[in-house]
């Protein structure tokens, strides 16, 4: 898999938010940093029309995206037809029964239709079938309520 690239600035927050995602799902990427003074002339505009950081280039899938909420989406989905693939005609990642590889897995899936939209599992069935077994499992259940329970408290501020 080759890099890919991202058009970022050391200051502005949203380019940040893409690195968070790239580093967590381990997509392998490069850093250009832009000037700000640049992100309104040639040759940036050519890349982003729009004159604004981030702005990414995939060169396996010769996608240029920019926005920091669709770059984000597009990583989460683009890992979630990877975990799709696969899957392929089995039920568990490796093996005839749920292992840790499934269960670590969730707990990162868990939250790829908050970012990638309600859609996600529409796009990819597999995933979707894949995540309601996993998430029928007692001691996944158990970790979701906890978990859950200890985001309302921070929410609450307790």
């Amino acid at each position: 898999m080759n890099r890919i690239t991202l058009y970022s600035h050391q200051y502005g927050p949203n380019p940040w938010k893409v690195v968070l995602i790239l580093e967590e799902l381990k997509v392998p990427y490069e850093t250009k940093f832009i000037d700000f003074k640049h992100v309104k002339t040639e040759p940036y505009l050519s890349l982003n029309p729009n004159g604004r950081l981030p702005t990414i280039e995939d060169p396996n899938t010769g996608l240029m995206l920019w926005e920091s909420g669709a770059i984000v989406e597009y990583l989460i989905e683009r890992v979630t037809g990877v975990l799709d693939r696969a899957l392929g005609d089995r039920d568990w990642l490796v093996g005839e029964k749920c292992t840790y590889a499934d269960l670590s897995f969730v707990a990162w899936q868990r939250w790829g239709t908050r970012y990638a939209g309600d859609d996600l599992y529409e796009k990819f069935p597999k995933v979707g079938a894949w995540m309601k077994r996993v998430e029928a499992r007692e001691t996944v259940r158990k970790i979701y309520h906890d978990q859950d329970e200890a985001i309302s408290k921070v929410e609450r501020g307790e």
